[in-house]
């Protein structure tokens, strides 16, 4: 899913949804952080891949440090949360557990057995 569908998802949930995922949330300036090491990331993706490949490992190291992929972090996409967050939904558990609850992720559902 693209941040844009996230968002449109955001504006319909009600407001105890809301609060609930606030106790989750990250601080504003990790998730602007975050976001700016995707933008270099991709930025500098084909120059780091073709000094990688002549080996030239000197120029590789004055290119930026957020410029590698390796210091970027899955976060949840509409938390912020950095950890226990599900790739296939990109989401954390925390959310992925009140969506679900709420019927808001088909063909999810709690388990009993």
């Amino acid at each position: 899913m693209e941040s844009g569908e996230f968002d449109t998802l955001l504006a319909t949930l009600d407001l105890d949804f809301k609060l609930s995922t606030e106790k989750h949330m990250s601080t504003k300036a990790w998730i602007a952080k975050q976001k700016k090491r995707e933008a270099l990331v991709i930025k500098f993706a084909e120059v780091r891949r073709k000094l990688k490949k002549e080996g030239n490992f000197a120029a590789l190291a004055n290119l930026p440090r957020d410029s590698s992929a390796t210091r970027s972090r899955r976060r949840c996409q509409i938390t912020g949360r950095p950890r226990s967050t599900l790739r296939k939904f990109k989401i954390s558990r925390h959310v992925l557990r009140e969506m679900a609850l709420r019927g808001l992720i088909p063909g999810l559902k709690k388990a009993s057995w």
